[in-house]
């Protein structure tokens, strides 16, 4: 009897019925294609809004035009326009607004935030990384990624952005900890933080790094080895004033600058001399080239020119490989350590260098020698070291001292981290059990909560079973 009066048919309220259905299956119709187009424009990170708001026009941006380009296909969604599009204020909008455009990708952003908390709580521990950038309106916001491993393996996720007003390591390090409290995250379960180099992020005492440890000792930090390595490039262009003079251009673009000029020399100096000579340029064009050309004419020009291309041709290579995304820490620490000895043969290589930039220069006079030569002035000064050494150890070594004792204090961040696991990453069918115990042992002192009971058993089962 229950089953029968369920039936639709012979019910007194059968018609209210179907026109409830009708109306849901409606509506339900309307929203998967309103979300779908939201989504796709989001999963690309297009803009969603033009210059108006209008069906029809040509400047109504990506959302209200996408969803004309569709009308043109489906019948139901080009009715539904018809009626209901361009009502203007005061009217419902039915699903075609900014407004329920903006509900909806924040209820989107909302769902996969808590997809991905929930899978970081079920992964267990993971590491955190952050930066801060302004928005469209210039308002500065924290930028929260959380990487840790799931059955795929290890995984990156943006989370959020919130909104700061400090640039402290301290208030950033409670922006952070705050989001982690309010989304029920334990940074009991922190294991590594990534940021850029900047002293209120890296700062041993009052950075954000710094704030952060003080709540989990285990949190190592780990700087951004591409931003390191820039970095390492930055001290040593400004170590001195030959360095300074040397470079025009920002870090990032002087490795392509200084190879275009060290293949080029003699191309881009005649290209100068004509342009000097040319009395149809302009008289501050013209005098422009001839002071650039004046410079490529100095022997110290053609000598830095050698020896910058020779540190930055495997820096750049380096620092292509690191930022690759196909590589681990270990071989970036390896890559790194590379560019050490690098240093340590170009630093012996002066000589070369010398007369290598002479040929360029055409000029085998220093300036400190044509300074003396036209002034003749203090010369007991001049006595102690001649033009020569004075160019090699006060500009050729100083920026390779710089380069390598950077270098040097920035692979110690790495190397820590290397030193911790290093019975995971060098683990093979020949270690010695002995070694695996040792290993081990060293890893259970930092990490004493972090493995099972059983783990060096499993480890040393496994190496007999290969033997």
């Amino acid at each position: 009897m229950y089953l029968n009066r369920t039936k639709l048919s012979g019910r007194i309220d059968s018609k209210l019925e179907k026109q409830l259905t009708e109306t849901r299956d409606y509506w339900k119709n309307v929203l998967r294609r309103i979300i779908e187009t939201i989504l796709f424009l989001s999963g690309r990170g297009l803009p969603f809004r033009g210059s108006d708001e209008h069906f029809g026009s040509n400047h109504n941006g990506n959302y209200l035009g996408i969803l004309e380009l569709l009308s043109k296909f489906d019948p139901f969604l080009a009715q539904h326009i018809a009626v209901h599009g361009n009502q203007g204020k005061g009217h419902t909008s039915y699903y075609l607004s900014k407004t329920i455009c903006n509900e909806f990708i924040a209820l989107i952003a909302n769902k996969t935030r808590t997809m991905n908390i929930d899978q970081l709580k079920k992964a267990g521990y993971f590491s955190i990384s952050v930066d801060f950038t302004p928005d469209i309106t210039h308002m500065d916001q924290l930028t929260i990624i959380l990487k840790y491993v799931n059955n795929d393996g290890p995984v990156e996720r943006f989370i959020t952005f919130i909104h700061i007003t400090s640039h402290t390591g301290a208030n950033l390090a409670l922006c952070l900890l705050n989001f982690l409290k309010e989304n029920d995250i334990n940074i009991e379960n922190c294991r590594g933080q990534s940021y850029d180099n900047a002293s209120n992020m890296s700062g041993t005492y009052t950075g954000m790094q710094a704030e952060i440890k003080k709540c989990n000792s285990l949190i190592d930090y780990i700087p951004c080895i591409a931003h390191s390595l820039n970095i390492v490039g930055q001290s040593a262009v400004d170590c001195c004033v030959e360095a300074v003079s040397f470079f025009v251009t920002r870090w990032s673009a002087n490795a392509e600058a200084v190879k275009a000029l060290f293949l080029s020399y003699e191309n881009i100096n005649e290209a100068l001399r004509k342009i000097q000579n040319d009395t149809l340029q302009k008289q501050s064009t013209r005098h422009q080239a001839s002071c650039l050309s004046s410079i490529l004419g100095h022997l110290e020009t053609g000598i830095m020119c050698e020896l910058w291309h020779n540190i930055l041709e495997p820096f750049n290579k380096c620092s292509k490989s690191i930022q690759s995304g196909i590589i681990d820490l270990y071989t970036e620490i390896n890559l790194i350590e590379s560019l050490k000895i690098v240093l340590q043969n170009i630093r012996n290589q002066y000589d070369e260098y010398e007369s290598n930039g002479m040929k360029r220069a055409k000029n085998e006079d220093y300036k400190l020698t044509r300074h003396r030569k036209k002034f003749k002035r203090n010369e007991s000064s001049f006595n102690e070291l001649n033009a020569k050494e004075s160019f090699k150890i006060n500009t050729s070594y100083v920026i390779i001292d710089q380069l390598y004792s950077v270098l040097v204090h920035r692979i110690n961040a790495y190397t820590t981290v290397r030193d911790n696991f290093k019975l995971l990453s060098d683990i093979s069918m020949n270690m010695q059990i002995e070694d695996i115990e040792g290993g081990m042992k060293k890893l259970l002192e930092r990490y004493p909560k972090d493995f099972p009971d059983d783990f060096t058993n499993e480890l040393v089962f496994r190496q007999r079973l290969y033997h």
